[in-house]
């Protein structure tokens, strides 16, 4: 009746934002599916982070990403980088992996866990029990990981808050009010 290794539990989160448009998040898809291979069929060195979401040039030149980035506090844990701090993070970042990162034996794939006849807890998320801890295990998410909502979900009513609370002077106070409460 020996237990049995599980594999870890490893949520999903869905951080697409629409606005960033398909050309985005294909490339970014592409990115990811090459790096999964390169490691895993290649046995080579990668370093694939999740950055933050930052306030970068190409970022803010979209207005209402820009005002959702600006909004972005209303939703706490989510938190917006200065492109220095996301630049510094990255970069030690992939010091580390290319210091300690730990090669999957060759008679070991990271998409086929083994069994092991002993009692044990599941394993912790690494490459070696599943190939999307590559992207997990040293992500920087600013917060969207553990937010309560999809981030497509919100984006529309912080642009929108954002808009009121900018332009309030020229608006009634009732309709900035009406939108806190929706908001809230």
């Amino acid at each position: 009746n020996a237990a049995r290794w599980r594999d870890p539990v490893l949520p999903l989160v869905d951080s697409i934002v629409l606005q960033q448009g398909p050309n985005y998040m294909f490339a970014k898809r592409l990115q990811h599916w090459r790096a999964l291979v390169s490691k895993h069929d290649h046995g080579a060195v990668v370093s694939s982070n999740v950055a933050p979401a930052s306030n970068t040039f190409s970022v803010l030149k979209n207005p209402l990403i820009a005002a959702a980035f600006e909004g972005a506090h209303l939703f706490p844990p989510l938190e917006i980088f200065d492109p220095a701090t996301s630049n510094a993070l990255m970069t030690y970042l992939l010091l580390h992996d290319l210091q300690v990162q730990v090669q999957v034996p060759a008679s070991r794939s990271a998409f086929k866990p083994q069994a092991h006849e002993e009692t044990r807890p599941p394993p912790a998320l690494d490459d070696a029990n599943h190939p999307l801890a590559l992207f997990a295990t040293n992500a920087v998410h600013n917060g969207s990981w553990r937010c309560g909502y999809q981030l497509r979900s919100i984006v529309e009513v912080v642009v929108a808050y954002t808009y009121l609370a900018r332009y309030r002077g020229h608006l009634g106070l009732g309709a900035l009010a009406a939108l806190a409460a929706l908001a809230a």
